[in-house]
């Protein structure tokens, strides 16, 4: 399970002309998958969900965020899977932001707005799923 959000207040430490963004995070596959799955597929699973979001991302044309980076059980509840997610996004030096509001589920507004945009449709170099899936031999 993951969960993906619209939020339309606003990125404006990113991109003041943005209006509308994706909230991505609650990637929280059965805990009785991940114990027997290897880093390697847990990778792959969490690719698989990637590149939904991209495929999501790229036909509104609106960028997507990693939100509550900092808060425990936001990104997910289980700890080397959340871990092994950040992990492959900050490879990529994505843009922290601070103000990615317009979300509050069972966490505070703020504890979402920490996030990273890890998908941006003017940016083709954040499209990265597939050719990283394709790369991994399982």
């Amino acid at each position: 399970m993951a969960l993906l959000f619209g939020s339309n207040r606003g990125l404006v430490s990113y991109n003041k002309n943005i209006k509308y963004f994706w909230h991505a995070f609650a990637f929280n596959p059965l805990r009785s998958l991940l114990f027997h799955l290897s880093l390697k597929q847990q990778l792959y699973l969490y690719l698989q969900y990637r590149k939904l979001l991209e495929e999501v991302s790229l036909s509104t044309g609106k960028v997507t965020v990693l939100s509550g980076i900092s808060t425990w059980g936001i990104v997910s509840n289980d700890d080397s899977f959340r871990d092994l997610i950040l992990s492959y996004e900050l490879k990529a030096a994505p843009v922290r932001v601070h103000d990615a509001c317009g979300l509050k589920l069972y966490y505070d507004e703020e504890q979402f707005a920490d996030a990273l945009v890890i998908i941006d449709p003017g940016k083709p170099e954040t499209f990265r799923a597939e050719k990283d899936l394709e790369k991994i031999e399982l």
